[in-house]
């Protein structure tokens, strides 16, 4: 089973989503590539993932 992943879209850009850089993250406009753009919520044994 493979967990779900979320996009972050800018309220206020909306061409624009939250995409991870050195281990930050930054808003920068839609483009390749498209899987750069993806945040997975990780379990480490705190509950935070039913």
């Amino acid at each position: 089973m493979t967990s779900p992943t979320w996009k972050f879209r800018s309220h206020n850009f909306p061409d624009h989503y939250i995409r991870h850089r050195d281990f930050l993250g930054a808003l920068t406009p839609t483009g390749d590539p498209e899987d750069d753009f993806l945040f997975t919520l990780v379990d480490r044994g705190f509950g935070l993932v039913p």
